[in-house]
């Protein structure tokens, strides 16, 4: 027993050591990074508007033309802004089978969906 006086339990931190803590840690975020940033680069972001093409509160079917090739796979997300609701109204008003895409009758959604929003 050394009795708390061990120097192991007091690392000594020098100016070399703190340097090449900080060499190490920096060449590790660039090897992970690197990766990330040439993936990044070959991200495609297309916008359309179509709020000024279909009335509102109405089915919309629209066509998108792209000007790039894409490799697979291709993700396509879908942005609502300036909407503000309820996160709590919302999930009382979710049904999982229509969210999956499901052909859902109106007298479910009635019962499962409260308040209908």
């Amino acid at each position: 027993s050394c009795g708390g006086k061990c120097w192991i339990c007091k690392p000594l931190h020098t100016p070399r050591s703190a340097a090449m803590f900080f060499v190490v840690y920096g060449i590790l975020l660039i090897l992970i990074g690197g990766p990330i940033f040439s993936a990044s680069q070959s991200v495609v972001e297309y916008t359309k508007r179509y709020d000024n093409i279909c009335p509102f509160n109405s089915e919309c079917i629209t066509n998108i033309t792209l000007s790039e090739d894409m490799k697979a796979p291709v993700y396509i997300y879908y942005k609502i802004s300036e909407m503000y609701q309820s996160h709590r109204r919302y999930t009382m008003s979710r049904n999982a089978k229509q969210a999956d895409g499901e052909d859902v009758s109106e007298s479910e959604l009635e019962s499962t969906c409260r308040p209908a929003v």
